[in-house]
Parts: C-alpha cells; sequence; structure tokens
C-alpha cells in the first residue's frame, strides 16, 4: 500500500470509528439526562455540562484505538461491545481532562472554556464563584469516571474477560494518576531528570492514550497474553512519542489549532522533556531567564515568543523530534513482527505516522 493510500485509508478509518462512537455517546447523554430529570434539575445541570464537554473538538483517537486493537487480534467485524468501549475510553478522557484542567488551572480545552469556569455559574440561582465550579467540575469528572466503567460493565462478554477488563481499566487509570502526582510535582518545584519525565510520560499518556485502548480492544477480542503483550509494547513507546509532540505543539501551535493559550505548559511551570533539554543546552545566563518565565500564570506574548526562540536556538527541537521519531520507528519495528493480524498493524502503523507528521 502506497503512503498516500494508507494516509486516506486512516483518515476514511478514523472518521467512520469518530462517526459511530459519537452517535453512541449522543444516545448515551440521552439516557443518562432523563434519568438525571427524575434525580435534581442541578445533577441535570452537570450532565448537561458533561455532555458538551464530551463532545466539544476531538479526533476520538482512543476510542479509534480500541478498534484497532480488536481488529488486531479479531478477523470478525467489531460490533457493539467495541463501540460501548471506544466510549467509555472517551468517558474517561472526559475525567481525566476535567481534573487536569483543574490541577494545571487551564482556563480553556478545546477552544473553550474549561468546565471548571463553565459552572461557576453553577447552580442557578447561586452567587457565581470559583468554588462553585471547582467543585461542579470535580463532580462532573467523577461522574464520567463512573459512568465509563458502568459502561464496561454491561459488555456483552465472559465473566472471566468482563471481570478482566475491569480490572485492566482501574489499573490504567492509576497509573494516570500516579503520572498526574509526579506532573504536579515537577511544577511544584520537586526534581525530575529526563528519566523520571519518560516515566511520566509512559505513566500520564501512553498509559490511557495508546496501550489502555489497544489493550482494551485486544481483551474484546479474546487476545492471548502474547498478544496483549506485544500490543502494550507498542503503545507506550508511541505514547511517549505523541507526548514529546504534544509538548511542542504546545508550545509553538498556535492558539486556534490547539484550543489552549500559547505556552501553557511553560506558564504552568511543567518541566517536560523539550524544557529540559533546552536548560541543558543554554548557558548560565540563557537558563536563567528561561526558568525566570516558567510557572508565571500571566506570563505575556513577548517573553512566551523569547522562550520560544531560545528553545529552538537551543537545538532542543531537533534532538526531541528525533526522539519522537526514534521511538516511533522501534514501535513500528516491533510491530512488523508482532502475533498481530495484519488489518490491525496496517491502520496502527499509519495512525503511529499521521500522529507523529502532526504540524505546530
Amino acid at each position: 500500500m502506497s503512503s498516500r493510500a494508507a494516509h486516506m485509508d486512516i483518515t476514511n478509518f478514523l472518521e467512520s470509528s469518530k462517526i459511530g462512537v459519537e452517535e453512541y455517546i449522543r444516545s448515551f447523554f440521552l439516557r443518562k439526562k432523563a434519568k438525571a430529570e427524575d434525580i435534581s434539575p442541578h445533577f441535570k445541570d452537570i450532565v448537561n455540562a458533561l455532555e458538551e464537554y464530551t463532545l466539544r473538538g476531538g479526533k476520538r483517537i482512543r476510542a479509534a484505538l480500541v478498534r484497532i486493537g480488536y481488529l488486531s487480534i479479531s478477523d470478525q467485524p467489531p460490533g457493539e461491545n467495541v463501540i460501548k468501549a471506544g466510549a467509555a475510553m472517551e468517558l474517561i478522557q472526559s475525567f481525566l481532562l476535567v481534573h487536569d484542567d483543574i490541577v494545571d488551572r487551564d482556563d480553556l480545552r478545546r477552544g473553550a472554556p474549561s468546565l471548571h469556569v463553565i459552572l461557576q455559574t453553577w447552580p442557578k440561582g447561586a452567587t457565581a464563584g470559583e468554588h462553585q465550579g471547582l467543585a461542579g467540575s470535580l463532580l462532573a469528572g467523577d461522574v464520567a469516571a463512573i459512568w465509563a466503567l458502568e459502561e464496561i460493565g454491561r459488555l456483552a462478554m465472559e465473566p472471566v474477560r468482563m471481570l478482566a477488563s475491569i480490572q485492566f481499566i482501574l489499573e490504567m487509570i492509576e497509573k494516570v494518576l500516579a503520572g498526574e502526582v509526579m506532573d504536579v510535582a515537577g511544577s511544584s518545584g520537586a526534581e525530575l531528570d529526563k528519566g523520571d519525565i519518560q516515566k511520566l510520560y509512559e505513566l500520564k499518556t501512553a498509559s490511557y492514550s495508546f496501550t489502555g485502548p489497544l489493550h482494551l480492544g485486544g481483551l474484546l477480542a479474546g487476545a492471548s497474553k502474547l498478544q496483549l503483550d506485544a500490543l502494550d509494547s507498542i503503545g507506550t513507546p508511541l505514547g511517549v512519542a505523541f507526548q514529546i509532540m504534544d509538548d511542542m505543539l504546545g508550545m509553538f501551535g498556535e492558539p486556534e489549532a490547539t484550543g489552549k493559550p500559547a505556552g501553557a505548559d511553560l506558564k504552568e511551570g511543567k518541566k517536560t522533556l523539550l524544557i529540559l533539554e533546552t536548560l541543558g543546552r543554554l548557558d548560565p545566563g540563557g537558563r536563567n531567564l528561561l526558568l525566570s518565565y516558567m510557572g508565571v500564570k500571566d506570563l505575556g506574548d513577548e517573553s512566551v515568543g523569547n522562550a520560544r526562540m531560545q528553545i529552538e536556538e537551543s537545538g532542543a527541537v531537533r534532538e526531541l523530534e528525533s526522539i519522537a521519531r526514534r521511538l516511533t520507528e522501534q514501535a513500528l519495528d516491533d510491530l512488523k513482527v508482532a502475533p498481530l493480524k495484519e488489518k490491525g498493524k496496517l491502520l496502527l502503523s499509519a495512525l503511529a505516522k499521521q500522529l507523529l507528521a502532526r504540524k505546530y
């Protein structure tokens, strides 16, 4: 298959997967809103806000990876189980992002106000304020997490595989939260080296953005331990490469495209591989200047521009692009010899190359 044909195939696949899972998510929220109507108008407001947040933009990559994980094991067409599991992954994504926006003090998500900003006027009739927004969004994130587990628990599968799927999801969430703890510690001044940051990326990003959905799709298809291990070993380097590229998008991408403020990680004081690589290449004066920008929430556009120039001129961008490329190539080499179906291999390979080529 030519590179152009592979690109067209994965583009069509992603669009088809997105349409299917979003259709299910909408029907899911219709049921939940009807139930909330009988519980409390205040709860229904939370459900409405969570629905808008969940369906706001996004490529539904995690839902697509559930499908790819399934197709890597089975020749049978993906059924409703795969769609429901993909929807569960998207609900987990909402749970994690809602809480992450609070932790990182990010007021913008996918080009619109974060949930804790929207809910500052909740409940109706109350005095608007920051606390209401934080309380409401924390609860909304918790609701999304419970609903995701509920969806997994309703899949039509043997009890043993059902328990394995739920246990896996719980372990996956634990990894993400451990990575979030490391992230917060680093932003608060704790010393983290490049090895720590790579571990953080494996826990916080790769675990639920790549290995998680691939593994879940494999479980739905009845994968062997050997096949699940293969999916995990391929998903981990892809997830780290994805996060590296995401860091560069966050630093150099335009807010209109990324949906987040320019230099958001810098303003939050996050220790990313991009920042650590840059700091290691600067002279003492340059290092102190870049450090002075970190953690300044209201950092101006001129200072963000200066930081971008420092990072680019240091050669850190080229180095991180090279690392992301090597990680992707490692995953693709492992994919070639993995005990997986050819359909899944082709889709995963095409998706990996497309994600690596994202522009910023």
